[in-house]
């Protein structure tokens, strides 16, 4: 969004009668939120992402998880297909430390994350030769629903400001529709 459009809209809005104090007044940043917190998740091989805010201030965040290591066991393995994968205490571990990694390198402190929901994307096997024109049409291979909250730290404002505007990764430039 141009800087003018935000300013125009914000001078359409009845609320704001001083743009400036009513931008900087804004208590609850969910959209600066969202882009920053998915953008870090996508780096970690994590896909479809999702995030809502829910009652009392929690939010929830539904995604798909790519478990590399078990992709690339059986891949290495020789195999075509790699099986459902098995739930363990380490991949919820594990899971968990990229999320809570992924909130405070976008200067986010999260509390009371907890992992709610973790099951198998696919119940017959993965075909590992898959291709996908683009790799958000993988949906990985754990359905991931974590509920949090979540406050901003200090630099949260800065690296927000740097996001906005500089789609600069693949995922976040707007693709051509495919030709049928």
């Amino acid at each position: 969004m141009k800087a003018r459009r935000i300013v125009n809209k914000l001078l359409e809005t009845d609320d704001a009668a001083d743009p400036k104090g009513y931008s900087l007044s804004t208590n609850e940043p969910t959209e600066l939120m969202r882009g920053i917190l998915r953008d870090e998740l996508v780096e970690k091989g994590w896909r479809q992402i999702r995030v809502r805010p829910e009652d009392d201030g929690e939010w929830v965040v539904e995604a798909g998880f790519l478990d590399s290591g078990h992709r690339s066991y059986w891949l290495n393995a020789g195999a075509r297909v790699a099986p459902v994968p098995t739930e363990s205490p380490e991949l919820r571990m594990k899971i968990m430390r990229l999320f809570k990694a992924a909130a405070r390198r976008a200067n986010m402190e999260v509390t009371d994350a907890q992992l709610e929901d973790l099951r198998p994307v696919y119940s017959d096997g993965f075909d590992l030769y898959s291709e996908f024109d683009d790799f958000e049409e993988d949906r990985g291979d754990w359905n991931v629903a974590i509920r949090f909250r979540w406050q901003p730290l200090q630099k949260f404002w800065s690296k927000a400001s740097q996001a906005l505007g500089y789609e600069t990764q693949p995922y976040q430039q707007k693709k051509e529709p495919r030709k049928a």
